[in-house]
């Protein structure tokens, strides 16, 4: 008895020691949690867009884009790690493929003879993974962070369609080249297949505080990322309407003809970058001035706005030239929300970026 009783007492007390010190941890930790989304076009609405261009007529543009995540994540002194889930679409395109698309998508036809000459690519990802992060200062006038993610893909769009394209009223001729990689064909209806990709992307912020009214900054997402998928399901083919023969009493006709091959291979594929150079300088006792260029791939947005500290937390405002959208944002300790968009009209909305994050300290 005298046995089990010690046995049990040393039991307890190791439980309570080992409550100690975990509480003790617990008292330093963090738990935070991110919801972003970042949508943007230029050719149609995001509304339209999402409706493959049903519509009104489109206007001329280059590309568009979104960026969705949650992440989830807890923090102790200048460490974090989380857990994200994202999805993210990257379409490039010029202004003949978007108006072939938009009379296919409406049922319309050009008058007379017109030429297209297509151009397209896309860099589609549904993904997930782990982060960990890792803030540092150097001096005092340096501070910044370094994020590490690895990433999970299980849906993947990658690839390029161009050639050309004549129409004559109700009739068409082509010559079209397609080479990519998918998880679904959406071209030639090849079925749905699993693919596993996987890679790691690198984040890194900086921020120098040159002295009490100047501060410059330096923000990226995804600045370096490589994700690899083995054994992904691909397209390389030929389609083409100029086929010329000769029917059974020798009179010349036009014969359509697609040749290529459906197969495996292994693949990389990148995120988009997105960076944001950042300058703000303490113009007025209350008021900062703050300009920004933010960059995804080669597309620039140049930003001018204001900064001010209330009581509710840091009130940010600003307008971005290119998108021509309004952004508010509101920051403190627990809490940051952001919206920036270019119309009140969720059917007329070219540019629509929200984010909302909480902070709880343990």
């Amino acid at each position: 008895m005298k046995k089990y009783y010690s046995s049990g007492l040393v039991l307890m007390l190791l439980i309570t020691a080992s409550s100690l010190a975990w509480s003790d941890y617990l008292d330093g930790m963090g738990v935070y949690s991110v919801l972003s989304s970042d949508n943007y076009s230029d050719a149609a609405p995001i509304e339209q867009m999402l409706h493959d261009l049903e519509g009104a007529p489109v206007r001329s543009g280059d590309f568009a884009y979104t960026h969705n995540q949650l992440e989830v994540g807890v923090s102790r002194g200048d460490w974090a790690a989380a857990v994200f889930v994202r999805y993210d679409y990257f379409v490039e395109f010029n202004d003949d493929t978007v108006a072939l698309a938009y009379l296919k998508k409406n049922n319309a036809t050009a008058r007379g003879e017109a030429h297209y000459d297509i151009d397209l690519s896309a860099n589609h990802l549904r993904s997930r993974g782990l982060a960990t992060a890792y803030r540092f200062s150097v001096h005092n006038d340096w501070t910044g962070q370094v994020k590490v993610s690895y990433v999970e893909a299980w849906e993947t769009t990658y690839g390029e369609l161009s050639g050309s394209v004549i129409t004559r009223d109700d009739d068409f001729s082509a010559d079209l080249y397609l080479d990519y990689s998918y998880t679904e064909d959406t071209f030639l209806n090849r079925p749905r297949e699993q693919v596993d990709g996987k890679g790691a992307t690198l984040d890194l912020e900086l921020q120098w505080q040159v002295n009490d009214k100047l501060q410059f900054g330096f923000s990226s997402r995804d600045l370096l990322s490589l994700i690899r998928f083995d054994d992904v399901t691909y397209t390389r083919a030929v389609a083409t309407t100029n086929r010329i023969s000769y029917d059974e009493n020798g009179r010349l006709r036009s014969v359509p003809a697609l040749s290529g091959e459906e197969r495996y291979r292994n693949e990389i594929q990148r995120f988009p970058r997105r960076v944001t150079l950042s300058a703000g300088y303490q113009y007025w006792s209350q008021w900062r001035l703050r300009g920004e260029l933010f960059a995804i791939d080669r597309y620039l947005f140049p930003r001018l706005g204001l900064e001010r500290d209330l009581a509710l937390g840091n009130l940010h405002l600003d307008y971005d030239l290119e998108a021509k959208a309004i952004g508010v944002a509101l920051r403190k300790h627990w809490y940051a929300i952001q919206l920036r968009t270019d119309h009140t009209n969720w059917d007329e909305m070219d540019k629509l970026e929200f984010s909302l994050q909480f902070n709880w300290r343990l």
